[in-house]
């Protein structure tokens, strides 16, 4: 097999610079290549409006030329013909493959790797008429048998690149318990209160308006809770975001009698170890995932413990009861939590505030897990494998 030239230009397409998992991985995506000598452009789809993550961008690889708008399959090829990349990493949007495809193969259309986090229709379902575009696919985790089916695509153009970094690994430092007493102070929450916390983008199918239910629910019942949501709010023109919006404030309502002075909802903030420690336990409820939530990763790794469902990889890596709490929910096809999972997602945080031993046993045991999960991956590595996967099939 000839060997190919090295890397030169890589062009990434997604749809917006948000606050989420996906901007996670895009952000390690982009680490990845400061090892290699190519320069990185990006092509946002939709909007770029979180300068502090294109800081984060620029950081992680000197490199990067540029960031750009483009909002049509047009302009979009106009863009990517002009960059001439030695290949095109996607995530998340289908426009790009809409743009690639106005550059025919023989007048070098770039080689196209496509990122899908997760197994699920919403995921590809949009891929499906592009599939002879895709030249490979990186995955999230082991979901083959969905991809083949969805997009044609054999497993011999699949990679997978799980998405652990050692960059979510924290340390629970007394610098970051002194963060974190500051920011229970800062919303008056007492020192016994159990704290329920979730950090990340506040969105469709990641389950905020159950957290606001169920900490109503255990407010009603005497118990001295509060509930933190940090996480920039959905966009009202992303995908699902209009019923997710309306969801969340029917919740925020129907609680508000029970929840006064214990629902805080401050926004976005950086990520640290201090964050997560002001937590007593990280709460997911999520009706659909990639892996593993960064979130979760995050939490652990301080030693905070977890109760999340088991949807995507999740229930894969973490064990239920041993190194964290994982909610069965059957089937795992994407769609909303049933009342009967809401129901045991609220009794399995309820078990944890009556027993805060038992917490603080599976926060060890959950930090154990994640530091070995993350040990056992290599995520750079495996990625810039995934576009030379890409280069090989794609090569006029």
């Amino acid at each position: 097999m000839r060997a190919l030239r090295p890397l030169r230009r890589v062009a990434f397409v997604h749809p917006n610079l948000s606050f989420g998992g996906a901007e996670r991985v895009l952000l390690e995506q982009v680490r990845a290549l400061a090892a290699t000598a190519a320069d990185v452009d990006l092509f946002v789809t939709e909007r770029a409006d979180a300068p502090d993550f294109e800081a984060d961008l620029r950081r992680a690889n000197p490199r990067l030329r540029r960031i750009d708008v483009e909002t049509t399959s047009k302009g979009l090829a106009g863009a990517l013909r002009r960059a001439r990349p030695d290949v095109v990493a996607l995530s998340l949007t289908a426009r790009g493959l809409r743009a690639l495809e106005r550059i025919p193969r023989w007048l070098g259309r770039p080689p196209v790797l496509v990122t899908v986090h997760s197994r699920y229709g919403a995921a590809l379902n949009p891929l499906h008429p592009h599939g002879r575009t895709i030249d490979a696919v990186a995955l999230g985790h082991g979901f083959h048998a969905e991809v083949e089916a969805a997009l044609g695509i054999p497993r011999t153009r699949h990679a997978v690149t799980r998405p652990l970094f050692p960059d979510l690994l924290l340390a629970a430092t007394a610098d970051a318990d002194a963060e974190a007493r500051a920011i229970r102070a800062s919303f008056r929450i007492p020192s016994t209160a159990f704290v329920i916390g979730y950090f990340g983008r506040v969105g469709p199918g990641k389950g905020a308006p159950t957290l606001v239910r169920t900490a109503g629910r255990l407010a009603a019942a005497g118990l001295d809770v509060h509930l933190v949501l940090f996480g920039r709010l959905a966009h009202p023109s992303d995908w699902e975001a209009g019923p997710f919006l309306a969801a969340l404030e029917g919740a925020v309502a129907a609680t508000a009698p029970v929840l006064a002075g214990r629902l805080h909802r401050p926004g976005p903030r950086a990520r640290s170890a201090g964050l997560f420690r002001a937590f007593d336990v990280t709460a997911l409820p999520s009706d659909h995932e990639g892996l593993l939530p960064l979130m979760l990763v995050e939490s652990m790794s301080v030693g905070v413990p977890v109760v999340t469902t088991g949807v995507g990889g999740i229930a894969e890596l973490l064990r239920d009861g041993v190194d964290a709490e994982v909610v069965g929910k059957a089937p795992d096809d994407g769609s909303a939590l049933d009342a009967a999972v809401e129901d045991a997602f609220a009794a399995r945080l309820e078990a944890l505030v009556r027993d805060r031993e038992r917490a603080a046993r599976l926060g060890t045991a959950g930090r154990a897990r994640v530091e070995a999960l993350v040990a056992g991956n290599d995520f750079a590595g495996d990625f810039l494998a995934a576009l030379d996967l890409a280069r090989r099939r794609g090569r006029p």
